[in-house]
């Protein structure tokens, strides 16, 4: 918690000259409210039990070089501290200690019109820092200065007091020029921060739910416009017979087609997104390589599961097959075979965001996937969308146990993926199958594993 709401911060990577966003409010604006004890100068106001006794004493570590010294040399000893809280509300309260040499443990409570609190069962003063070299010698003249922090408290425009009550001594702990335990204490000041928020739960719970408000309506007017940027490109599409090559295309009717081609504008403009960028293009897309793709980062350029774009979310390949769906057939002895859920590095994600995991073992290791019997026999186009990874095997396929195309490297350094075409195929009635084997292994890969994230049958031309 800090009390200045304010500050002005410089990124490393920024290129250009920060522009103001505002004047800086003055300091009664950024400054919470607080009390603070300076119990330095308040030891005529500190009631103490007898045999205790508090003084303004010098020292160079606390505020204003000077600090409240209380002495005391028994178990149970006790000191008070009054203050006035002039504005009911929640406070975040701090003791600022001084810890020393000689210092003991003491309970702290507050006193109020409701009862007592407990805000430390045993706060300790000793000072745990003197095997510091670089501390010494001011820690073992001086002590060293220590905030701690008591907890966020209502409190109610009343009379207060704090009492501190000693209750041991810390065993490392000894008195002035003596072999008894050190039971004193040394204190800088106690700090009453007033939270601008009442209900900060309440705050926290409303805040949640208008920021979620904002988000989705950001999220809902970019799905808007990804929809209409690809009905424009489609109609683009219709009009021209070719997609166009960048969403400004779209706006301004580029100098290789007639002034008879076409109906431009197809949209008014490109405007940013509602985070502030640019929409993106591509094309052939990535998410659709049989068309294009068209979306907003969503803020992210790094995210690829957040974007959002003219494909399905989450991203699913269209009338593929799952390769986690597939069912095994037949396998190696040593093989085994399981669903996975992952995140690759590339983009775009998993079809499903998850993966059909086969561990082969050793060069030769097979497995037979049955592809589903509700595919209709035909010619088929055949791809298949392979995961990659560090420990992954070249392999090799057939279909209905004819060979198909080449032997595929699928390791990688880090998780990608890639599609494979494994040219024209056909299918049978009574059904057909997929098989995959460990043929060879890339020298950097660690083993033989492959996975398949889907395999996608198209009619053939």
């Amino acid at each position: 918690y800090r009390p200045d709401f304010c500050s002005s911060v410089s990124f490393w990577y920024q290129k250009t000259i920060a522009k103001p966003w505002g004047a800086f409010p003055p300091v009664n604006e950024r400054i919470n409210a607080e009390i603070f004890l300076d119990t330095a100068d308040m030891a005529d106001q500190i009631k103490t039990s007898p045999g205790v006794t508090a003084t303004r004493q010098s020292n160079r570590v606390c505020n204003l070089k000077r600090a409240l010294y209380v002495a005391n040399s028994r178990v149970g000893g006790w000191f008070e501290v009054p203050c006035r809280v002039a504005q009911e509300g929640k406070y975040s309260i701090s003791v600022f200690q001084c810890l020393y040499r000689t210092g003991g443990i003491w309970k702290v409570t507050l006193r109020g019109p409701t009862g007592e609190t407990v805000l430390d069962q045993a706060m300790d003063f000793f000072d745990p820092y003197l095997a510091w070299q670089e501390n010494r010698p001011e820690n073992f003249l001086y002590g060293t200065w220590f905030e701690k922090k008591v907890g966020i408290h209502k409190l109610t425009k009343d009379d207060y007091v704090f009492r501190f009550e000693c209750v041991g001594a810390n065993p490392l702990a000894r008195a002035e020029a003596s072999d008894e335990p050190g039971l004193n204490c040394r204190l800088d000041g106690i700090s009453l921060r007033r939270f601008p928020w009442d209900d900060l739960y309440g705050q926290m719970q409303r805040y949640l739910a208008d920021e979620k408000k904002l988000f989705d309506g950001m999220v809902g007017r970019a799905k808007e416009a990804v929809a209409a940027l690809d009905a424009a490109a489609e109609q683009f599409h219709k009009d021209t017979g070719e997609y166009p090559r960048s969403l400004d295309e779209l706006a301004e009717r580029p100098q290789r087609f007639s002034q008879t081609t076409g109906h431009w504008p197809y949209v008014a403009g490109i405007s940013a997104d509602p985070w502030g960028q640019r929409y993106r293009y591509e094309r052939p897309g990535k998410f659709n390589p049989d068309r294009f793709d068209v979306y907003s980062v969503h803020g992210d350029s790094r995210d690829p599961a957040g974007w959002i774009g003219n494909w399905p979310s989450p991203f699913r390949i269209e009338g593929a097959i799952e390769g986690e769906d597939l069912q095994v057939q037949q396998k190696s002895a040593a093989v085994k075979v399981s669903r996975q859920q992952i995140a690759i590095a590339s983009y775009p994600p998993l079809s499903q965001g998850q993966l059909l995991f086969i561990q082969l073992r050793r060069k030769g290791d097979s497995v037979v996937l049955a592809l589903p019997r509700s595919i209709a026999p035909g010619r088929y186009a055949l791809k298949v969308r392979m995961v990659t990874s560090w420990d992954y095997a070249v392999v090799s396929f057939r279909f209905n146990a004819e060979t198909v195309g080449q032997p595929v490297d699928t390791y990688s350094p880090t998780i990608g993926a890639k599609t494979i075409v494994l040219g024209n195929v056909d299918v049978r009635s009574e059904g057909s199958t997929l098989r995959i084997e460990a043929t060879d292994r890339n020298p950097a890969s660690a083993g033989y594993f492959a996975g398949i994230d889907a395999v996608t049958l198209s009619p053939a031309r």
